[in-house]
């Protein structure tokens, strides 16, 4: 088997979403903490391991309003790298 493979079936890594668990491998295959949210850490079916995974670790960032780079922290970003910028373009195209 390959590496990933291996440490999923160690425990090292969610053998749901191959997130790293805790750092330890205690020799049977575990599930992280978002995969194991709502599931008393197992699934009923192989359909909602996925799902589940996809929905926990999925992309929580947003794109600025004047460049579209994807911010976790959108206002922190338009303060530090758009100075004098409002955070919406809709305040500055106001021409009413």
């Amino acid at each position: 088997m390959g590496d990933l493979a291996d440490a999923m079936l160690s425990g090292l890594f969610c053998q749901y979403c191959c997130v790293l668990v805790d750092g330890a491998e205690p020799g049977y295959p575990r599930i992280c903490s978002g995969c194991a949210v709502g599931s008393d850490q197992n699934f009923d079916d192989g359909i909602d391991a996925p799902l589940q995974a996809m929905e926990v670790h999925k992309d929580k960032r947003e794109p600025c309003p004047h460049c579209g780079k994807k911010k976790r922290n959108v206002s922190a970003h338009v303060r530090a790298k758009h100075p004098g910028e409002s955070l919406t373009l809709e305040e500055s195209s106001d021409a009413d």
